[in-house]
């Protein structure tokens, strides 16, 4: 009965090593990353790369799984070891630095003979504003003293993560009861802010320009705003040619291009009239 015993154990022993043994050379060893599965990402966000072990299916548990990052020049980026969970399940989430190299990034999880590969695209910033700029008044121009109608300015965070933006502006504008010298807006991730310029001052004749500027983690949007302001507008129509004279014949035509030019500082409706 003892060496029956101890052949039986014997023999489970043998099992028990082929099972452990069998991930290294087995075809049911499979490694797959279920993130990141491409897209794009941008500076400051954070990106998880996560995925799974099996062996025939079923998750294994406790074994460190090898995952590097490879930048958009093919240098290493990041290399971290992970360890799985009791389902086979591992997770590593980080953070792309603010002054990340934009591009494609390569993502490789190895365990011994078994690899899986994924990748995702960093862009330069999440952040985004329309209209990129703004010329005050009709025709560009506008009279010392009149009003300009309040004007709306998007900004759009289309990161994962919310963001802080310092907004200055020039000392013409102003945003409502904000400092003249700028001020800080939170943005959350997926939303749009408005921010909405309520007065403008044209009391000074003279040509103005200068920048709505969007500081956000060392990145810079920018507005271009010019302003021309007369204390008079007037149109300064002219035509050219200025005379024309033609001979025609029942059975020919005639034609002629004119050039009508506005060097003034308003608008001109013209009433073009003339003969068949």
């Amino acid at each position: 009965m003892g060496e029956a015993t101890r052949l039986l154990l014997a023999g489970a022993g043998v099992l028990l090593l082929a099972v452990i043994l069998a991930p290294a050379s087995c075809q049911s060893l499979v490694l797959q990353l279920t993130s990141p599965s491409g897209g794009t990402v941008y500076r400051t966000d954070p990106v998880t790369i996560a995925g799974t072990l099996t062996y025939g299916g079923t998750g294994i548990g406790g074994q460190m799984v090898t995952l590097t990052i490879l930048n958009p020049h093919g240098s290493l980026f990041l290399q971290r070891l992970v360890s799985t969970d009791p389902s086979g399940q591992f997770s590593l989430t980080i953070t792309v630095p603010s002054n990340a190299q934009t591009g494609n990034y390569s993502v490789s999880a190895f365990y011994l003979s078994a690899r899986d590969d994924s990748w995702f695209l960093v862009a330069d910033t999440s952040l985004n504003i329309t209209p990129t700029s703004w010329t005050i008044g009709d025709y560009g121009y506008i009279e010392t003293g009149d009003p300009v109608p309040d004007k709306v300015f998007y900004l759009h965070n289309s990161g994962a993560s919310g963001r802080t933006a310092t907004i200055t502006y020039p000392s013409f504008l102003s945003f409502g009861s904000n400092a003249s010298t700028g001020f800080n807006v939170d943005i959350p991730a997926g939303q749009t802010v408005r921010l909405i310029v309520d007065d403008v001052n044209t009391s000074t004749p003279g040509d103005f320009a200068g920048d709505i500027v969007v500081n956000s983690s060392g990145e810079a949007l920018y507005v271009r705003v010019t302003m021309r302001v007369r204390d008079t507008l007037s149109p300064q129509i002219s035509v050219q040619p200025s005379s024309w004279s033609t001979t025609t014949t029942k059975r020919s035509n005639a034609s002629q291009s004119f050039q009508i030019r506005n060097s003034g500082t308003a608008l001109a409706t013209i009433d073009v009239q003339g003969f068949t």
